[in-house]
């Protein structure tokens, strides 16, 4: 999983796809997905940007901020990026929509 920040420290949500079969459907979360086989765990991050995206981040600006458990016996090591464009370029491939949500703002 990755926290791509805004200088505004504000932080990208994806609107996950409205899939009734999937669990987290029409919710909001933050960017990222399985490792593959072979895959390190920073690999893993850049490349589900690329894949929900189209955006390629530079690995060597790549924070890693931690592992944490999100479902019993299920981790996700999560790293954070500073994206200084807001993501202007960004094609969305997965999901319905992203936006940059400061914490006042997500709380509601």
């Amino acid at each position: 999983m990755i926290l791509l920040r805004d200088p505004s420290k504000r932080i990208a949500w994806q609107l996950r796809d409205d899939d009734p079969g999937v669990p987290t459907a029409n919710s909001w979360g933050i960017f990222g997905g399985w490792i593959e086989p072979g895959e390190s765990r920073r690999a893993a991050a850049i490349r589900e940007v690329k894949e929900e995206l189209s955006v390629e981040l530079d690995p060597s600006q790549l924070d890693y901020l931690g592992v944490f458990e999100i479902y019993p016996e299920v981790n996700a090591y999560v790293y954070s990026y500073l994206i200084l464009d807001g993501l202007r370029e960004a094609v969305l491939h997965e999901g319905q929509a992203f936006a940059f949500l400061s914490a006042a703002e997500w709380k509601g």
